[in-house]
């Protein structure tokens, strides 16, 4: 009969021995599982790179400004009579805004009128009387001063009267007016703002080493918040005889017809010169590329033999963006397939599938 000493050793071998057996066989498990372990296909977007024409060109910002645009005063001061114009009013060239009193100016123009008659009664006599050698000369130059001053008063009383009735410069539309009818009108007193704008400058500034890609009636699109889906077209009309010393920009001027009155005088303009013929270029959705520290990158979608989807980081050089695409200067071929979105769970090898009407080209 064996000992005790050596049946409790046998024991323990048999015990621990089940034990290092059993975690060996499931470590073997383990790995054979995770040899073999093929993660589940991501799911992305994607899309092909094409072939467009686009319109080389300069991005600028400008401001819209009105051909003749004024802010309405008066020469002369006095008390506002009449006002016979509304806020907003469109009203044209020579038309009546506003009346001063001049009451006053009409009393002395009635009295130097009455003076001219005098003085040319006065002056018709002694011309009679100068060629009878009745009279003296001094007489006479005495004569025609006094009607020489007499048509000076009244041309001055007839010009202060016509300058306190207010009369339009020019077509347009009138702003809001800051006068009430009563109210003394000190002169040079703004009374409203006066706009046309049918036609509107387009004031921008681009810098000087852009000056050889400009010219006198080159064209430019731009557009403003206010109409954020309509291309507004016009053309260049001067450049600036020199270049900004502090800014080392030119300021350019262009042209745009506001026939619709779309437009108004003081609004912001997002603009673009067009600057040659039509280009071929590759381009991407703007959302395939990934922009890092280390350079802009594109997940490239390939198949292998079995029609596996798997995807490649590559590098590319981007340029231009027009609305949601961007240029590919160099890294991606027309036709090529890369990711749209979901870059954030992929990396190099791993196994996608297109979620989106790609998928049925590949």
């Amino acid at each position: 009969m064996l000992p005790r000493f050596v049946i409790m050793v046998l024991a323990l071998v048999l015990v621990f021995g089940g034990i290092f057996g059993f975690e060996l066989f499931k470590q073997q498990k383990i790995e054979e599982y995770l040899g073999n372990f093929k993660p589940a296909p991501v799911t992305v977007s994607g899309d092909l790179a094409t072939q467009e024409q686009w319109i080389p060109y300069l991005s600028s910002v400008g401001t819209l400004l009105s051909l003749h645009g004024v802010e309405v005063a008066s020469e002369q001061s006095g008390i506002v009579s009449k006002i016979l114009f509304r806020s907003g009013q469109s009203v044209r060239k020579g038309d009546l805004l506003l009346q001063l009193d001049d009451s006053v100016e009409q009393a002395n123009l009635r009295s130097f009128k009455a003076q001219l008659n005098l003085a040319e009664l006065n002056f018709n006599r002694d011309k009679t009387l100068i060629a009878r050698k009745a009279i003296s000369q001094t007489r006479y130059d005495q004569a025609k001063a006094e009607l020489d001053q007499a048509q000076a008063q009244v041309q001055q009383t007839q010009a202060i009267i016509e300058q306190k009735s207010i009369r339009a410069p020019f077509s347009g539309a009138l702003g809001i007016r800051n006068i009430e009818v009563g109210q003394f009108l000190p002169s040079g007193m703004d009374i409203v703002t006066l706009q046309a704008s049918d036609r509107l400058y387009v004031d921008f500034n681009l810098p000087e080493q852009n000056v050889p890609l400009l010219r006198q009636g080159q064209q430019i699109e731009f557009r403003v918040e206010a109409h954020p889906d309509t291309r507004f077209v016009g053309e260049i009309q001067a450049l600036d005889a020199r270049i900004n010393s502090k800014t080392r920009n030119i300021l350019v001027r262009a042209v745009v017809e506001n026939p619709e009155r779309l437009l108004t005088p003081g609004m912001f303009a997002d603009i673009r010169v067009l600057t040659g013929a039509p280009q071929p270029v590759t381009t991407l959705p703007e959302t395939a590329i990934t922009y890092s520290l280390y350079g802009d990158t594109v997940f490239k979608i390939t198949a292998d033999e079995e029609g596996t989807l798997s995807v490649l980081r590559h590098p590319v050089k981007t340029g231009r963006i027009q609305q949601d695409r961007i240029e590919i200067l160099e890294g991606v071929e027309v036709n090529e397939r890369v990711v749209t979105s979901g870059q954030l769970k992929l990396n190099n090898g791993t196994t996608v599938v297109i979620a989106d009407s790609v998928a049925k080209d590949l």
